[in-house]
């Protein structure tokens, strides 16, 4: 069987889209490009230093109903 080849993302402080193909996904807070075309222009944003959920963008995220 021939091995198949995965590639996986690189990770850029600043991503800009390569090609007409290339498309931008949000996912967690971070932000991806994905090619459908050519597989070596995957890349993901930087995660922060922050421990825990700092990497998690709570403007994103569904709103919380206030109680009182």
């Amino acid at each position: 069987l021939p091995m198949m080849f995965v590639r996986s993302y690189r990770t850029k402080d600043m991503l800009r889209r390569r090609c007409q193909d290339c498309y931008v996904i949000w996912r967690y807070g971070r932000m991806y490009i994905e090619c459908p075309k050519f597989a070596r222009h995957k890349t993901v944003s930087k995660m922060t230093k922050e421990k825990g959920w700092g990497w998690f963008d709570w403007r994103l995220a569904p709103k919380l109903e206030r109680t009182k």
